[in-house]
């Protein structure tokens, strides 16, 4: 019997994944929301499709990964996207699956905790706190100088950021938070930080056994956080190999991922170049694809 994969995906993607597991000989099953049956997947590559609601919770998809299984053992679970990683994850761990486990994978979903492993590390990060403690809050901001931005933890992207030049606007940004009364937007899943303006580059890799087995390094047109809240379009080019900026990087992305103990899978990485000290500073690290 053919080894069996299930993929998770609640957005539309990951189809030369999928074409790529039926290659090599896989039966590929994918789980995804109702809604997206009409998305041009990879038709060709699937075995087997099963759908869970729109609106459908991490446990819902853990349910109809585990229907799954009662039918066909199952040997791997992935996500495709990045919301689907911690899914994917704890899916696993019902169902005793090897791989990444929930609690490893949120050190690449929550930006507070990658911040806190890379500065153990050694890795330059922005100055930055938790929103838990009025005090500390305040502390950092005397301490801190302007401008600032309150960034969710766990979103993607440069969504849901606000750039504060004042204070007074970062207490009203926490007050705001915490008046919308859902845990989502409770402050405490937002983490403050210092403002650096400059480059950004991205290195996506692919690693095996705790080594960097190849690595793309890239720079963005414009900083994702411009093009997010000013308008524009998403570029991203290639750093010359032989360029100083690519060794330093390679040599980050590497220290980066063995202080998160990644063994094996590919990354996503997103480094600034602050234009003022021309230093490297980390803004996040995924277990995914770039994009």
């Amino acid at each position: 019997m053919k080894n069996h994969i299930v993929c998770i995906a609640s957005e539309q993607k990951g189809n030369e994944f999928l074409e790529e597991c039926q290659s090599a000989g896989w039966h590929v099953t994918l789980v995804t929301r109702k809604k997206l049956l009409d998305e041009p997947w990879a038709w060709t590559a699937l075995n087997d499709v099963k759908t869970v609601d729109d609106a459908a919770s991490p446990a819902e998809y853990m349910r109809a990964v585990t229907n799954v299984a009662g039918v066909r053992k199952i040997d791997r679970v992935v996500g495709l996207d990045e919301f689907d990683v911690t899914t994917a994850a704890r899916t696993r761990e019902h169902l005793q699956l090897g791989g990444m486990t929930s609690s490893h994978a949120l050190r690449f979903r929550d930006k507070l905790s990658m911040r806190i492993i890379a500065c153990e590390a050694g890795i330059a990060c922005p100055e930055f706190t938790g929103v838990f403690n009025q005090q500390e809050i305040e502390d950092f901001l005397e301490r801190v100088p302007a401008p600032w931005i309150v960034k969710p933890r766990f979103e993607v992207s440069a969504f849901g950021i606000r750039k504060c030049e004042t204070k007074e606007q970062v207490w009203e940004v926490v007050n705001d938070l915490d008046k919308r009364n859902n845990w989502r937007d409770h402050p405490s899943q937002f983490v403050l930080e210092k403002f650096i303006a400059g480059n950004v580059y991205h290195v996506d890799s692919i690693v095996d056994k705790g080594k960097v087995l190849a690595a793309g390094v890239s720079k963005y047109g414009t900083p994702p956080f411009s093009v997010t809240h000013y308008g524009g379009v998403f570029t991203t080019s290639i750093v010359s190999y032989r360029s100083k900026e690519r060794r330093q990087l390679e040599k980050l992305n590497q220290q980066l991922l063995s202080a998160f103990n990644y063994e094996r899978g590919v990354s996503h990485a997103e480094f600034l170049e602050s234009s003022e000290d021309g230093k490297f500073y980390l803004l996040e690290v995924a277990c995914r694809v770039g994009g």
